[in-house]
């Protein structure tokens, strides 16, 4: 076989690729990449948001055993994460709340608690926008994948 031979089998072999289908695969490539990445960081927000939403339950629920407990009783106050210091409880009715910039307010256990309800509400109202967004997100990545397959195809069958 002659090397013009070889290189027309070799040229029969090969599919001809269009390259304007190539650079639409790589410009869907690129908007799926970024799409994933989209995906990516609103499903961490998700985990963000669960993690305040147990964190806020779990208050509520030290304060309501605070609140059943009597003054003086012994608990364990945590320092930092696996740290903790005895104390004794002085006060079972109020707790000191930080309003910002500093500034802490007494509240009653009850009040404290509303207003961690109020917070559970607006983390939740934000998931459910969140949710949503990465719904959305979600269809235009199975889109972009549908699209890319079928320029593949094209280029295959070219």
């Amino acid at each position: 076989m002659t090397e013009n031979n070889k290189k027309e089998n070799k040229a029969e072999e090969e599919p001809k690729v269009s390259k304007g289908n190539e650079e639409e695969l790589q410009k869907k490539y690129m908007e799926y990449q970024m799409i994933e990445q989209q995906v990516k960081s609103t499903q961490e927000q998700l985990e963000k948001f669960e993690q305040q939403l147990q964190e806020l339950d779990g208050v509520k629920t030290a304060l309501t055993d605070i609140k059943n407990s009597k003054e003086g009783t012994e608990t364990l106050v945590p320092l930092s994460s696996g740290i903790f210091i005895f104390a004794n409880l002085a006060n079972t009715k109020k707790c000191k709340v930080n309003v910002g910039a500093g500034v802490c307010v007494e509240k009653s256990i009850e009040d404290t608690k509303a207003l961690l309800e109020k917070q559970q509400n607006e983390i939740e109202k934000y998931r459910e926008q969140v949710t949503q967004h990465l719904t959305m997100f979600s269809e235009h990545l199975q889109k972009a994948e549908k699209d890319m397959e079928t320029l593949i195809k094209g280029i295959k069958n070219v």
